[in-house]
Order: structure tokens, then C-alpha cells, then sequence
């Protein structure tokens, strides 16, 4: 992966000046002249770099990457800075610009080249056998018995023998699964718009811009008289339908949420709500065995961190996202009355 991304992050790159720095005011808009991402992508990007403990000069340097415990708890995340450290650095430090051009990157490419850069990601580019498979798999699904995982390593390298190349994805005699092998399988296997959503990937999220575009055209055609962000100050009595789902969600929704979706697998959700593998384990070690209140707390988490902006569409935009339309459908104004009588 990291070679992909170099190749392609690299090229045609404008280089921000040495002497750029956050305490500039015009820190963001050379980066999008830099990356060609807007100035609101690299607004965004710009938060999540801070949230991954960049020191104050913009770069993540090796300190960072000792000491952040998001690094120490997820390999997956410490691997992908990892790359771009080396590929980018050769003083072992990632730049902002790095980052965002490796999110463009990510954004912008096809499902082959996203899963070659996957299979380059897993094992460093190598052909992957058996050990190696049942090495990854706890990393990435959590919570199964040790036979669990012997069981579905089995299963993955029986799934891809033949597949890929003429001479088979999987070689009978040496038992691994090439990267043509890898890649033919996923594209051959999944669903096409299962496997565009499982790579999907949007510096500014699809449900975001989507709301944004959608606020945008009411404020246009009431002639600018009301503005966005009118519908969540509004007395609740007075809030209508159409309205409603752009107020913040209260307790009680979150609560409809966390009742019905504890009882799915709700990981993805947490993803896409923005956390961090670590941080969800550090919720669910909170809460050890309680799968409501586990989920209740990171929604309650999200809503915090968003403000103003954690709007009832962006969850269940969210939620349908997730494949839980039915639970997205509890946020609607009709089910209000039955969202009170929730009590925690």
C-alpha cells in the first residue's frame, strides 16, 4: 500500500514551502493548492491530523508514534502512518501534505487499485499463507474462540484456490494466496455495490455534503431568510417535520439506538461515526458486557464532539450506511412520542 500510495501521491505534487506552518494564516489554503483538495477537505483533514497528536510544526513524528497510545492499540493505524513515514520521510516524520495526499489518494481510486494496496497493506506485499492469514484475523474480527479463527483461515484459503491467475490463486503445493488471486477473488465474489461500499471513501462524507447541499437549497428557496441551522434552535412544538431531523438527537433517540443496534454487530457504525478502533475498545472495556450502554456512551461521545452539527439525518444517514434502515427509520418525527417514554 505504501508503495501505491507513494507513486501516486508523489506525482505531479506541489510541494508546500519548508517555512509553512500551522500558526499561518494561510496553513490550509496552500495546502489545498498544494493536494487540489478544497479548502473544506483540508479543514477536515486538518482536525483528524490533530486528533492523531501531530506535534505543533504539523508532522507526526516518531515521539508521537511512541508515545499516542491510538498507536500502541491499533496496528492497523500504526501501520498505515507507518507507511506514510517511510515512503514520504526519509527523517521518519509525515507531513500534513503526506496525509492529505494519501486521503486524495484513497478518495479517488479504483476498487482494483484499493485492493491491491489492501494486500500490499496485509502482509507487506508478500503472497500470504496460512499462518499468516490466521495472524491477521484476530486483528481485524474480534472476539472469536481460537478454533473460530483456525476455522476461517481454512476457509479463506479454500475459498481462493483457483481464483486470479489461469494457474490458480491459491498454489496447491505451497498453500498461499497470491495478490491477482486476492484482488480476481474480491472482485469476482462480492456483490458490486457491497464491495463499493466496504472500499468507499470520502474526505468529507457522503451524508455530510449531502446535508450541507440539501441545507443550502431550503436556505435558497426561502430567499435566504432562514438560515441552516434555524431548524435545530427552534422550540420542539414548533418544529416540523421536514425540520425535525436536522435538531440534535436527544438522549432518549440515542437510546432507541443503542437498544436496537447493541443487538447488531455495531463496530462499523462506531467507524463511520468517526472513532478510532482504540477508542471503541476503550468504551467496551468501560462497560465489559453490556453491549447497550457500550454503544449508548459512543453515541452520546458523538454527539458531544459534534455539537451543533450532530444532526438526526447524519445519523441515520449513518445508519443506513450501516444496513440498519429500520433503526434509522425509529429517528423519524412520528416515533417522538414514543421516544420519550425511554427512561435510562
Amino acid at each position: 500500500m505504501g508503495n501505491q500510495i507513494a507513486l501516486i501521491t508523489k506525482s505531479g505534487s506541489i510541494q508546500v514551502g519548508e517555512r509553512s506552518n500551522p500558526s499561518r494564516a494561510d496553513w490550509i489554503t496552500e495546502h489545498a493548492v498544494a493536494t487540489g483538495l478544497s479548502v473544506v477537505e483540508v479543514e477536515r483533514l486538518w482536525l483528524r491530523f490533530q486528533q492523531l497528536g501531530c506535534t505543533s510544526e504539523g508532522l507526526i513524528t516518531n515521539d508521537v508514534l511512541r508515545k499516542r497510545s491510538i498507536y500502541s492499540e491499533d496496528t492497523f493505524l500504526r501501520k498505515f502512518i507507518g507507511y506514510l513515514r517511510d515512503d514520504f520521510r526519509s527523517d521518519g516524520k509525515v507531513t500534513f501534505q503526506n496525509f492529505c495526499n494519501a486521503m486524495y489518494w484513497i478518495e479517488k481510486a479504483t476498487a482494483r487499485d484499493k485492493l491491491n494496496a489492501i494486500f500490499n497493506y496485509l502482509n507487506n506485499g508478500n503472497p500470504l499463507d496460512k499462518d499468516t492469514v490466521r495472524q491477521i484475523l484476530p486483528k481485524i474480527i474480534e472476539n472469536d474462540s481460537e478454533q473460530g479463527y483456525d476455522r476461517l483461515a481454512d476457509i479463506l484459503m479454500e475459498q481462493l484456490a483457483g481464483s486470479g491467475t489461469e494457474g490458480g490463486g491459491v498454489n496447491a503445493a505451497e498453500s498461499y494466496i497470491s495478490q491477482d488471486s486476492f484482488v480476481q477473488y474480491c472482485l469476482d465474489s462480492i456483490p458490486k455495490s457491497r464491495l463499493e461500499a466496504l472500499l468507499a471513501f470520502n474526505v468529507i462524507p457522503r451524508h455530510v455534503s449531502d446535508q450541507a447541499r440539501q441545507e443550502l437549497e431550503r436556505a435558497e428557496a426561502d430567499g435566504g431568510r432562514r438560515q441552516p441551522t434555524q431548524a435545530a434552535a427552534a422550540p420542539e412544538a414548533q418544529v416540523d417535520a421536514a425540520e425535525a431531523v436536522y435538531t440534535v438527537p436527544t438522549d432518549a433517540q440515542l437510546a432507541v439506538v443503542a437498544q436496537r443496534a447493541s443487538r447488531r454487530d455495531y463496530r462499523l457504525l462506531g467507524n463511520k461515526l468517526g472513532f478510532y478502533e482504540s477508542d471503541m475498545n476503550q468504551i467496551e472495556n468501560l462497560y465489559r458486557g453490556d453491549r447497550f450502554q457500550q454503544l449508548y456512551h459512543m453515541l452520546i461521545e458523538w454527539r458531544k464532539r459534534e455539537g451543533k452539527a450532530a444532526y438526526v439525518i447524519t445519523l441515520q444517514k449513518v445508519l443506513q450506511e450501516c444496513l440498519m434502515p429500520d433503526i434509522a427509520a425509529e429517528l423519524n418525527p412520528k416515533h417522538r412520542d414514543e421516544q420519550k417514554t425511554w427512561k435510562l
